[in-house]
């Protein structure tokens, strides 16, 4: 077995949820240091395994307050029995052997320990001297010994914290969990060098071994400082500043180290500190040409040249909200996280027309404005293809939001990337549903701007490889029976919308079954609840309530700022509905006869609906899904269902191979 100490060299992969998002995946490579070169034993990666594996979340963590001996050997090193200052040791040899054993935690031959120290004399006497700072050493320290006939070590089983292991157990195990919080507390550990200043005259195979721990541990404390600035380095503003502080020591450590100049700059400008950031780059320039006569890499000038158009980026100005923006506070968190992850490029919000895909994207790109203005350090692009008919106006579209001059020999779409290619951008491309045969357009530019992500608004999803997708439903609404109403989101968008027109209204005793009742309908739409709201300027909630349960067209509007499509809850859904092919079209209508939940079976009973196309239907967020332990189930949204009877009544009658399902079947299966 190898006799010396491990270092756990981590390789890390980052994972896309936040909680997960910077823990390493286990895999771990521990190899074996010794004065010959890298022993690899399967026997001691296997052990270290073990107790990495069996260790919880305070693994490393040893009451330093009650320990009668600590040893502080970080920095210049200090000792302490109960609290004050050990007796001055004798020798620098004598002080060294407490060192070394309590470092390496196991028992040493007299012969092996007396050629440590005074490898430069004859054996006799090299034990002679061993024997006699033995005898000092057991005056202080006994307890904390095993001194016998044959071997020596340090009694593990005694009371007693050394920095070094806390620092290790720590370090390993936050690397090994992703734990942020103990990684921190292990750097503070770390003083400086192991045993700074200290040095033992003739000992040439403890100054060997004393190098290489000082290496391993500083390499370490290096992993650690690296792990916390790939952590901070897309965290919001008031933790960037922590990004920084270890970024200072990585660089502090290692100034050599071009990655860390790069994510110093990278922190800087997130901060909104381009001026130091473009300091940092020149820094790192003289750096690597004076010590190792390169010059930065490619990366590293990319990022400077991004950083110096940050500075003379005019202002951005998107899109505002006219009317509240409620609740979607998880929502938000979720898009955040994945708009700041690594893994993600290519983020779409999915959902029903109306149930508020464009304010949420414009909400999350005014927080980061707010919060994080230098997410992106070229900026946010806001792009409406709402009223775009055609994927060849796609590329011109974008370049004109852009504000890209495009001369009549020019590709749209080269010159769209060729100018992206280099940036680091947030694209919001709003309202795509509707322009899917053109998604070679996103692709084209996922492939070549590496550092530009997309977030896309849609009816449905893009079918992307790359495409990380955010289902939007309605507003959390109050079910059947529930409390305190006024803590429900959409009940907080009826009462604002509502006062707006009617301002002596108020959520009451007297209005609150109505208001609840009119939520439910809807199912938290936030269209349709500020379309019903707007009514209650000529009629009360009551009657309000009546109107929607009965008839969908009840819920549009005549307010001039509104776009056609959203005028009208109708009209939101013919915009759908001219996308579907035949067959959904009418397993959609034959759906509406189920008044409540139903199952697959029943869908394929009645609908003639496949998994196939069901799945479409719930795609295009006209099929809604229940998970009820094992069971699952599905559901109409109710104004769906009223769209679906009115289709159905009037001028768009279903496939034959529909219509031949008898009535008697399609009454059974409305129960199920």
């Amino acid at each position: 077995m190898c006799n010396r100490h491990p270092i756990a060299i981590v390789v890390t992969k980052r994972t896309s949820n936040d909680a997960e998002r910077y823990k390493p995946k286990r895999l771990l490579l521990f190899v074996c240091l010794s004065s010959t070169g890298l022993c690899n034993d399967s026997n001691v990666m296997q052990t270290i395994c073990k107790q990495h594996a069996n260790h919880g979340a305070n693994w490393g963590g040893i009451n330093r307050k009650t320990a009668p001996l600590q040893l502080w050997l970080f920095g210049k090193p200090h000792v302490y029995l109960d609290k004050t200052a050990a007796p001055r040791f004798r020798t620098a040899k004598t002080e060294a052997l407490l060192y070394y054993l309590s470092v390496t935690g196991r028992s040493y031959s007299r012969e092996a320990l007396a050629d440590l120290l005074w490898s430069d004399m004859p054996e006799t006497k090299a034990k002679r001297n061993l024997t006699q700072i033995l005898y000092h050493l057991r005056k202080s320290f006994e307890p904390f010994l095993i001194i016998e006939a044959q071997s020596i070590g340090f009694n593990q089983a005694a009371d007693h914290w050394i920095d070094v292991a806390a620092f290790e157990k720590a370090a390993v195990y936050g690397l090994l969990e992703g734990d942020v919080e103990g990684l921190s507390k292990a750097i503070e550990l770390y003083r400086g060098d192991l045993l700074e200043g200290f040095y033992v005259k003739n000992s040439l195979l403890f100054e060997e071994w004393l190098q290489g721990q000082r290496e391993r541990l500083r390499e370490l404390m290096a992993q650690a400082l690296q792990f916390l600035v790939d952590y901070y380095i897309n965290s919001d503003a008031s933790d960037i500043t922590k990004g920084i502080a270890y970024a200072r020591r990585l660089l502090a450590l290692d100034p050599w180290r071009e990655t860390a100049h790069r994510q110093m700059m990278l922190l800087l400008a997130r901060s909104g500190q381009l001026d130091k950031a473009l300091i940092q780059y020149q820094a790192c320039r003289r750096i690597l040409a004076d010590e190792l006569g390169i010059g930065p890499s490619t990366e590293t000038a990319v990022l400077h040249e991004r950083i110096q158009l940050a500075r003379t980026m005019p202002p951005q100005h998107l899109p505002v909200l006219t009317t509240p923006f409620v609740g979607r506070e998880a929502e938000l968190a979720q898009l955040t996280r994945l708009l700041t992850s690594t893994d993600c490029r290519l983020a779409t919000l999915v959902g029903l027309g109306g149930n508020g895909k464009t304010a949420l994207a414009l909400e999350t790109t005014r927080r980061f404005q707010q919060e994080r203005a230098f997410q992106f350090l070229n900026g946010i692009t806001f792009v409406s293809f709402t009223s775009t008919t055609s994927i060849a106006r796609l590329p011109p579209t974008l370049a004109e939001t852009l504000n890209l001059p495009l001369s009549g020999r020019t590709d749209p779409l080269t010159a769209i990337l060729d100018y992206l290619r280099n940036k680091e951008m947030l694209l919001v491309l709003d309202g795509f549903e509707h322009l899917l045969d053109g998604i070679d357009f996103i692709t084209a530019i996922l492939n070549t701007c590496p550092n530009v992500k997309i977030l896309v608004t849609s009816r449905a999803p893009l079918y992307l490889e790359a495409e990380y997708r955010l289902d939007v439903e309605g507003l959390n609404y109050p079910r059947n029976g529930a409390q305190n109403l006024a803590d429900y989101d959409a009940v907080q968008l009826f009462v604002q919308m509502a006062q707006r027109v009617n301002p002596q209204f108020e959520l009451s005793a007297e209005t609150q079954t109505a208001l609840a009742q009119i939520c439910r309908i809807v199912a938290g739409m936030p269209l349709a609840i500020k379309l019903a709201a707007a009514w209650l300027r000529v009629m009360p909630i009551q009657r309000v309530v009546t109107e929607v349960q009965h008839n969908l067209d009840f819920l549009s509007t005549d307010m001039r700022d509104i776009p056609p499509r959203q005028r009208s809850i109708r009209a939101v859904f013919d915009s759908t509905w001219e996308v579907l092919k035949p067959d959904e079209q009418c397993a959609f209508q034959a759906l509406s006869v189920f008044h409540e939940s139903f199952s697959a079976e029943a869908a394929a009973a009645v609908a003639c609906a496949s998994p196939y196309l069901l799945a479409n239907l719930i795609d295009k967020s006209l099929v809604q899904v229940e998970h009820a332990g094992r069971d699952t189930r599905y559901q109409l949204h109710e104004l769906l269902r009223q769209y679906a009877i009115s289709r159905l009544r009037t001028h768009q009658p279903l496939a034959p191979h529909i219509q031949a399902q008898s009535s008697w079947r399609r009454a059974s299966y409305a129960r199920h």
